[in-house]
């Protein structure tokens, strides 16, 4: 199943430390049609273990486009909307991620 909207969404991973990582992250994104894949300061994400992760997604791992920094990487966004597994009293607010269609929908087209 692929939903046009994500033909617009980048998805932006930030330090990767593990190529499998990177890897699944294709295969995700080739099971939802999103195509376009940003790396800032990765590690390899052309190993062995980033393709083995992947599975059939080898042409997003291929084309990946890698950025120094994160603002680079998102300068041509409209929005940007950011996840972790991390929390502290330092990270913003927890935004409901029913709330994300609404944010790509209101976002200015570039």
């Amino acid at each position: 199943m692929s939903d046009p909207c994500l033909k617009s969404i980048a998805v932006v991973l930030v330090e990767p430390q593990q190529p499998g990582n990177i890897g699944m992250a294709c295969r995700a994104m080739a099971n939802f049609g999103a195509t376009d894949l940003r790396l800032v300061n990765p590690c390899p994400h052309l190993h062995a273990e980033a393709r083995k992760f992947a599975v059939a997604a080898h042409p997003l791992l291929e084309s990946a486009r890698l950025y120094p920094d994160l603002p680079s990487a998102v300068a041509d966004l409209p929005v940007a909307v950011a996840a972790t597994r991390r929390s502290g009293r330092l990270r913003a607010a927890p935004m409901d991620v029913t709330a994300v269609p609404g944010l790509h929908r209101a976002a200015p087209r570039m």
